[in-house]
């Protein structure tokens, strides 16, 4: 007998308009959203139910990321705001902690990773630049200081005949460190991938405590590794694997490609891209790989969510629920199963969850392998 088609454990509803972002939080035990109209909900994934909704911001909410006890939460609106959760009140009351202004005019949602001295109350931000948004710039998020200017500038003195190819608008960025280095992977309006290293600059500190603030006094340089281009039309999404070697992209165009992250230059594209997926449905709005980097999923413009094995690109299950677009995915963390602590006793936070949402407003709940 055939096996029977995998149906969502629940359905969450209580946007009223297209839902871009979603995360579970790292106990497994909670969900947030964020959608269009620049609402942001958080449920709890035990009772199913919304713990606190309120408005985050003036336009479309296009990521969202926990941040500790914090909610970091980015806007259509050019905003990036943090959030206390253990205040309800400063959240319906539209106070957030602190905001940083930057660029979303081309819906490109920030990258963040840890900072070199892994500050708690700190993190680095990428996101295009507000100059020119086929640029990126980073930031510190806490002190509202850009360390990293201009990344991707086209170099004034080349000659015509010498400049590299125009990628466009910046679509998607991923911010990660590996074997104690910083780099930065983004993916382009041309269907291209760069990857660059990134050496700091100088900065000191200046004041004491909370009236501390990080000063720049040199911009960070940033080094180009490699680019390669394999999709014909615009890069949507990427996600980089748990252990940084490996990278998914997908794209209005009806290819999923993964690529080996090699830190230093590629004789050919052949040595970056180890496999790719051709798809019946072209676009696909949203790739992610699991914690535990053995399933990566995506979101398509056809309203199926795809699970995927990460080492053989192997189709594994297709989620069928939304009859519109999906736009946002979201893993649960897999815990290691020898790991004590009262997060993995609780039933629910042991469960391998997927979420999926997109245009129908509503929030699809599977339980997978």
């Amino acid at each position: 007998m055939p096996k029977e088609a995998p149906t969502p454990k629940y359905i969450f509803r209580g946007h009223t308009a297209q839902v871009n972002t979603l995360v579970i939080f790292s106990d497994n035990t909670a969900l947030s959203s964020g959608d269009a109209d620049g609402n942001v909900l958080v449920w709890d994934l035990k009772t199913r139910r919304t713990t606190v909704r309120w408005k985050a911001h003036e336009d479309g909410v296009l990521e969202l990321q926990e941040w500790g006890d914090k909610l970091i939460t980015h806007g259509r609106d050019n905003k990036i705001h943090v959030w206390d959760l253990t205040t309800p009140d400063s959240l319906t009351t539209g106070n957030p902690l602190f905001s940083l202004p930057v660029n979303a005019l081309n819906f490109c949602k920030f990258s963040s990773c840890s900072t070199e001295i892994d500050d708690d109350d700190d993190l680095l931000v990428a996101v295009p630049s507000i100059i020119d948004t086929s640029m990126i710039d980073i930031f510190s998020l806490r002190h509202q200081t850009r360390l990293w200017a201009y990344i991707g500038a086209r170099p004034l003195s080349a000659p015509p005949s010498k400049e590299p190819p125009r990628t466009g608008l910046c679509m998607a960025l991923r911010l990660f460190r590996r074997d104690g280095r910083l780099y930065l992977l983004a993916g382009f309006e041309s269907g291209g991938l760069v990857l660059w290293r990134l050496r700091d600059g100088e900065t000191r500190m200046e004041g004491e405590g909370a009236d501390s603030r990080r000063v720049l006094i040199r911009d960070g340089v940033a080094e180009m590794v490699w680019e390669v281009k394999e999709h014909n039309e615009v890069v949507l999404a990427i996600d980089i694997s748990p252990d940084t070697r490996h990278a998914i992209s997908t794209s209005a165009d009806d290819k999923i490609v993964k690529y080996s992250i090699l830190d230093g230059p590629a004789a050919s594209s052949d040595d970056l891209v180890t496999g790719s997926i051709t798809l019946k449905h072209a676009g696909v709005s949203d790739v992610r790989i699991r914690s535990d980097g053995r399933i990566f999923a995506t979101g398509g413009w056809d309203g199926r969510i795809r699970i995927f094995s990460l080492k053989t690109l192997k189709p594994l299950a297709t989620l069928a629920y939304h009859r519109e677009s999906v736009y946002a995915l979201a893993f649960a963390p897999v815990f290691d199963p020898e790991e004590e602590g009262e997060s993995t006793k609780d039933e629910v936070a042991q469960k391998h969850y997927v979420v999926g949402a997109g245009k129908d407003e509503r929030i699809s709940l599977w339980e997978i392998y």
